[in-house]
């Protein structure tokens, strides 16, 4: 496997994406390799209580679910079509030409985990948790398969009383990990 920075063919305003083995998009996914890592994700999260498991379209629809079944927890993704259904909640993914993100099956008391294929900046994150969270839905943990930032950004995660946990980082990505995963 591989992990790689592709340019961008689009109005997004990020010009190059992390492409990784996660999400199967761009290079195959082995259902395998994923389910091994949904699971490493899963033991580090907190899903005692845990109504779902949340992930966002469309990179961290695939990963969100695998880590959705191997806990056996339901999962909700979110869309980005607008639908006439109540319970809405709207979210920004700031950077993205299709920057607007809708979940629906949500409640208020509802405790989510949030599992993300990549954050960079980590703002789409902010934004859906001070949506959830000013909807009384409770985000009890998030994860992630690659932390493509650096550390400050989780600080500001820290701010708001949430620990990332995740599996890789910049430090293994440099030290060419995934080249070596077989």
């Amino acid at each position: 496997m591989t992990l790689y920075f592709a340019e961008r063919n689009n109005k997004d305003k990020r010009k190059e994406k992390l492409i990784h083995p996660f999400d199967g998009r761009v290079t195959p996914l082995d259902s395998t390799v994923l389910r091994e890592h949904a699971t490493q994700l899963a033991e580090k999260l907190s899903l005692e209580g845990v109504d779902y498991i949340l992930g966002f379209a469309e990179g961290g629809l695939i990963p969100a679910y695998m880590v959705a079944e191997v806990a056996g927890i339901p999962f909700i993704g979110s869309y980005r079509v607008r639908l006439k259904l109540s319970h809405e909640i709207h979210f920004l993914e700031n950077h993205s030409e299709r920057a607007h993100h809708f979940i629906y099956g949500l409640h208020p008391g509802d405790t989510v985990v949030i599992v993300e294929d990549e954050i960079t900046t980590g703002q789409t994150l902010l934004n859906v948790i001070a949506e959830l969270e000013s909807r009384q839905i409770k985000v009890k943990d998030i994860g992630l398969y690659i932390l493509n930032c650096d550390q400050t950004v989780l600080q500001h995660f820290c701010d708001i009383g949430h620990q990332v946990k995740y599996l890789y980082s910049q430090t293994d990505i440099v030290k060419g990990f995934f080249d070596n995963v077989k």
